[in-house]
């Protein structure tokens, strides 16, 4: 099962790599547009978290335990604006396919109670 989830979490990787690109460029070119800059910050924080809970979750795999006399280093701007790119993209994609297969299950489900209840109807 966890190869599968990789396989697919790898998939979206690759499928998310054209539209971050894309973004990476539009947040580069207008580095010092006023108006870009609340969420080139909100990207900067959404990157920085993003990763420090990779560097969590790799040291709980790893079997390292979380004593204070470990730190984790933030990242500068530049990488964590990357990052951050990289992870609101994933996540939008993510947020897109997880939409879809949820409102094709809900419509599913009220088809088939429709019928259900028209079946009932007409055997009584």
């Amino acid at each position: 099962m966890i190869p599968y989830i990789k396989l697919l979490a790898l998939s979206v990787k690759l499928l998310t790599r054209p539209l971050a690109n894309y973004v990476r460029q539009f947040s580069i070119q207008n580095n010092h547009n006023f108006k870009h800059m609340r969420s080139r910050g909100i990207l900067i924080r959404l990157g920085r978290s993003h990763f420090s809970l990779e560097q969590k979750m790799d040291r709980v795999l790893l079997g390292v335990r979380q004593d204070s006399s470990f730190f984790i280093k933030k990242q500068n701007d530049e990488q964590a604006l990357l990052r951050g790119i990289d992870s609101f993209t994933e996540l939008l994609i993510y947020s897109v396919v997880i939409g879809i297969s949820s409102y094709e299950i809900i419509t599913g489900q009220i088809k088939a109670s429709r019928e259900k209840q028209e079946n009932s109807q007409q055997f009584e």
